[in-house]
């Protein structure tokens, strides 16, 4: 009975000069190994016995690490369950009190930023003013080396996404400087581009409230409250543009006057202070759109609509209409807009295709990984 079991189990017997503890060497090639039978090889070298043992290791740390990952899976689809039917029940709550809530948490992360900037750049624009009332020739100087280097010192240390616009506005200055009347034509489009630019600095800050409100609720699971954040932050940033729209078709004659005494110079302003309104108003939807696409992780996609949009569009039809239609300054500001008109239309065409739900899919998918990665004993096989 024995000797049968031995065969029907595939190993076999050894004894004598064979047995283990003998003290003889032993040829693998003759005695075989004491786990498989087979020979050719000892038993600590045997693989299937190393398969053994490493599949009774990974059995007995996989159930605890796949409930691991199982349970904060469902914590996760819990959560969302459970904010899904708090926004429902919200739905029919005061909407002026949502509203409300969402301004707050918007303004408390816009504020700061719009304070720092708006201050900051506000001296160079009080720097333009004094200066603009010495010469004409030191306002064009001034507009020359505050525009082509703060500007793009600026570009570098903001993002791609603003880094590319304060870039375009520089080229935009250095076009505008092979006008017929090189000094007119830099003042009044610097004087143009700089309170643009001061508005621009205030909008910045609904960018970044953008992109920090949209990561937050994506991440939170709850794809409701990311729309609604982004309609009322691109709601709040348009009622700051049309603000400065009326200011600059009520006041666009006198801006002139507060840079510069020359009449040549107060007069173009003047003629490019329609086009500066429109300017305040696009400035006012672009960035918190672009802040909405880099708050769901597409600010590459952002960074190439930029590219496109301003060096593509903008600047060969500025040219074209500052030379061949010989609308010398006015023809580059059209351009200008234009440019950032395709870029709006691209951005919002962009936020609106997105399935907000599959980037709450994908952020929790990120958070699943980022919080099993530290323990390193996760079978990625598990996960797929």
């Amino acid at each position: 009975m024995e000797e049968g079991s031995n065969e029907k189990s595939g190993k076999r017997k050894f004894q004598g000069g064979n047995a283990p503890g003998n003290g003889k060497w032993q040829d693998p090639t003759v005695s075989g190994c004491w786990h498989c039978g087979k020979t050719g090889h000892f038993k600590r070298d045997c693989l299937s016995l190393k398969r053994k043992k490493t599949g009774e290791k990974s059995k007995a740390s996989r159930p605890r690490n796949l409930n691991l990952w199982l349970s904060f899976q469902r914590i996760m689809v819990d959560n969302i369950e459970e904010r899904q039917l708090g926004t429902e029940e919200e739905d029919g709550s005061d909407l002026k009190r949502r509203i409300w809530v969402e301004s707050k948490k918007i303004w408390r992360v816009a504020a700061p930023g719009i304070l720092a900037r708006v201050s900051s750049f506000g001296l160079l624009v009080v720097t333009q003013c004094f200066i603009g009332h010495i010469s004409e020739f030191d306002l064009a100087a001034y507009a020359l080396v505050q525009t082509l280097i703060v500007r793009f010192a600026n570009g570098i240390v903001v993002s791609s996404c603003s880094c590319l616009e304060m870039w375009y506005n520089s080229i935009l200055v250095l076009i505008a400087g092979y006008m017929s009347d090189a000094e007119i034509a830099i003042s009044a489009f610097s004087i143009c581009l700089n309170v643009s630019g001061w508005e621009f600095m205030m909008c910045l800050g609904f960018l970044g409230a953008a992109c920090v409100r949209v990561a937050n609720e994506l991440g939170r699971g709850d794809a409701k409250v990311v729309k609604f954040s982004i309609k009322v932050n691109l709601g709040t940033s348009v009622i700051v543009g049309l603000v400065f729209f009326i200011i600059c078709l009520l006041f666009g004659h006198d801006i002139g006057y507060m840079f510069s005494s020359n009449e040549e110079v107060a007069k173009t302003v003047a003629e490019l202070s329609v086009l500066l309104a429109f300017t305040m108003l696009f400035n006012s939807i672009q960035p918190v759109l672009s802040g909405v696409a880099v708050g769901a992780g597409l600010q590459g996609t952002v960074a190439i609509i930029n590219l496109c949009s301003y060096y593509v569009i903008g600047i060969p039809l500025g040219c074209l209409l500052a030379y061949v239609a010989d609308l010398e300054v006015k023809g580059i500001w059209i351009g200008m807009l234009s440019g950032m008109g395709v870029q709006i239309l691209a951005l919002a065409w962009m936020v609106w295709r997105t399935d907000w739900d599959l980037q709450v899919c994908k952020a929790i998918e990120r958070l699943s990984r980022w919080f099993l990665k530290p323990s390193g004993e996760l079978d990625e096989s598990l996960i797929a």
